[in-house]
């Protein structure tokens, strides 16, 4: 009972100089424990995707043909919300410049950072469509389909495949020879 009485008092001291100095004597250990494992034998890097590769040229059509589509209805998105407006010029200029860099020079870090940020846009737009977004003019209540929503995202699900099969050749060789083989028979 004392004890929690003494907490309760000194509560604030707590958090300001025993949770810095607990966080502090918790990471010093971890790296000890850290240091004193083996190391791991180094993997192999990974090599590039190739450049010029049906793939990535596949990834980036993908690229211009969203960021038309977006770059078509920014005059609607600014009349609707000028946030709306903002966020799909840059998105739109974004996409253009990632589709240059990754047509002429690939890294596998980016072409897996357009992957997922593609993959995240679709994600937007089902949210968008599904549940609504928290903000805008109407927040949290859904948008309607259109044809332009669909292409953008379908070119978008396009450019996540064009990174995928680029980023992982040697899975898209073995399905087709797994199905080469198996028609063979």
């Amino acid at each position: 009972m004392a004890a929690v009485s003494v907490f309760r008092a000194h509560a604030a001291h707590f958090v300001v100089f025993g949770l810095p100095v607990a966080v502090l004597v918790a990471s010093v250990g971890w790296q000890e424990l850290r240091a004193r494992r083996p190391a791991a034998p180094p993997r192999p890097a990974e090599p590039a995707p190739e450049p010029g590769s049906i793939a990535l040229h596949t990834a980036a059509w993908g690229l211009v043909l969203a960021a038309l589509v977006h770059a078509i209805v920014i005059p609607e998105h600014f009349r609707e919300y000028v946030l709306y407006g903002v966020f799909f010029s840059a998105l739109a200029a974004v996409q253009l410049a990632c589709a240059w860099w990754i047509a002429r020079r690939p890294q596998r870090r980016f072409v897996r950072a357009v992957a997922i940020s593609s993959a995240c846009v679709v994600g937007l737009w089902i949210v968008s469509r599904t549940t609504g977004l928290p903000i805008g003019p109407t927040p949290w209540r859904p948008e309607g389909f259109g044809a332009a929503d669909e292409i953008s995202s379908a070119a978008e699900a396009l450019t996540v495949w064009g990174c995928w099969m680029a980023l992982h050749p040697h899975s898209a060789r073995r399905e087709v020879s797994r199905s080469s083989s198996v028609v063979a028979r």
